[in-house]
């Protein structure tokens, strides 16, 4: 009994490795039009804040 509790263990954790694959995340940003002089420092803290997460 102890055996076949440690193989749906094991079963159960390599199911579960595969839920936790690379995430892509992205953000839409006007480059053009008024907000045109503020948007490579929003880009910039953007990406900043993604490494850091």
């Amino acid at each position: 009994m102890k055996k076949l509790f440690i193989a749906a263990i094991m079963s159960l954790s390599l199911l579960t490795t595969g839920t936790f694959a690379e995430i892509k995340m992205g953000i839409i940003l006007g480059f053009t039009g008024p907000i045109e002089s503020l948007t490579p420092a929003m880009r910039d803290s953007a990406k900043l804040a993604f490494q850091e997460a």
